[in-house]
């Protein structure tokens, strides 16, 4: 089985670890595919029109350092964000942002197809049922792999600020 590349694993941590098989996901009693799942919950996404908003993300992982595991905080205001590590209050520098591959709500929808594309011998994600973006992310890489578990957990997410998206 292949393994993820490290900007990619780093970047899977940005989405608790939870196992499950990497299977089309019943909705309401219908099986729906991940791709049409993670259409229908971009357009969602979309919808709400929501430019400003923060968020906790936990990363998970066996990766070696306990920085990149450390719970975060994310104002975003538009194109610009302020990431802050929750329990020391310590502000991320734009060079941890960069090395952390932290980013904002559309980039953690951008990572799904990235992820299958790898093809996990398990993966899950959530989506938000009011927003529609995923609130948990994880993967095994390999089903008999050790310590390969990635996963991300989005939480506490509030709207700050949105705007009417027109039909027009």
């Amino acid at each position: 089985m292949r393994y993820l590349n490290s900007k990619l694993a780093v970047a899977i941590l940005l989405l608790g670890t939870i196992s499950c098989a990497l299977v089309d996901q019943a909705v309401a009693g219908e099986t729906v595919s991940h791709e049409e799942l993670l259409r229908e919950n971009m357009a969602k996404w979309d919808a709400s029109g929501i430019v400003e908003y923060e968020f906790d993300i936990k990363l998970s992982c066996f990766c070696g350092t306990s920085d990149i595991t450390k719970p975060l905080h994310l104002v975003i205001f538009g194109s610009t964000a302020t990431i802050t590590e929750i329990e020391s209050g310590r502000v991320i520098t734009e060079e941890e942002i960069r090395d952390r591959l932290i980013g904002q709500i559309p980039k953690l929808f951008y990572m799904i197809p990235k992820i299958l594309a790898e093809e996990p011998a398990y993966f899950r994600v959530d989506y938000d049922e009011e927003f529609g973006f995923p609130r948990i992310i994880a993967i095994d890489v390999t089903a008999n792999g050790s310590d390969d578990e990635l996963g991300v957990t989005v939480s506490n997410f509030r709207v700050l600020r949105s705007q009417a998206i027109s039909s027009e």
